[in-house]
């Protein structure tokens, strides 16, 4: 006698095939959307401090260079968020680098800073009964470096 016997089929369930184009192309949109929205937050801390600009600006172009994922094209939006965090940035950077220029040749402000330092010195002392002078010498050093 001849028995046939079956194995009893497994009920595994295939793999699904994720596509990952479609995966990459969400990702890329909402790295885009990252971008303009970082850009955005720029615009409206533009006149507040330089350091969150600085820092939005920067990731807004990270994220806009991550949204291109394996195409050689930006997307539009990613790329109106890198020109314009771009721009912002490099706004930024002139703008700091005149404050730099003010602080270091203008003798008027640097009075300005003699000024203040000797009012705060006051201040402390008639407060506090001490000095910045003795407090930290060393920054009464830096203001004696400064031309008038």
């Amino acid at each position: 006698m001849e028995y046939q016997y079956q194995q009893p089929q497994s009920q595994e369930v295939p793999p699904q095939n994720i596509d990952s184009d479609s995966k990459m192309i969400q990702v890329a949109f909402w790295f885009g959307i990252a971008s303009l929205v970082c850009t955005l937050l720029i615009i409206f801390t533009f006149s507040l401090t330089m350091i969150p600009a600085m820092i939005l600006g920067s990731l807004s172009i990270l994220f806009s260079i991550l949204s291109k994922g394996k195409n050689n094209k930006m997307k539009p939006k990613a790329f109106i968020g890198s020109l314009c965090s771009s721009i912002s940035l490099s706004i930024h950077l002139i703008l700091i680098c005149l404050a730099v220029y003010l602080v270091t040749s203008n003798a008027e402000f640097q009075q300005l800073l003699k000024d203040s330092f000797q009012e705060a010195n006051q201040f402390y002392e008639e407060n506090y009964g001490i000095s910045l002078d003795e407090m930290y010498p060393e920054y009464s050093e830096l203001l004696d470096d400064l031309e008038p």
